[in-house]
């Protein structure tokens, strides 16, 4: 997850303020949808990595609207 974090500040922002930072749940979708597309969209080995079950994997997919 850092390595992604780090990735994601410096392709994506500059952080001059806290109001630049994005929040915990912007980054969780974020990270959900980098790692679902590495998988090439591989529900088991997603939920494997994210140490969550499959079910659970579904309901944040659906949560976050990240196309299957």
């Amino acid at each position: 997850m850092i390595t992604y974090l780090k990735y994601y500040l410096n392709n994506n922002k500059k952080v001059s303020s806290t109001d630049s930072l994005p929040t915990l749940e912007h980054l969780k979708k974020e990270y959900i949808d980098y790692l679902f597309k590495l998988t090439d969209k591989n529900i088991h080995t997603t939920a494997e990595i994210l140490d969550i079950s499959r079910t659970a994997l579904l309901d944040k997919l659906s949560k976050y609207d990240i196309s299957r």
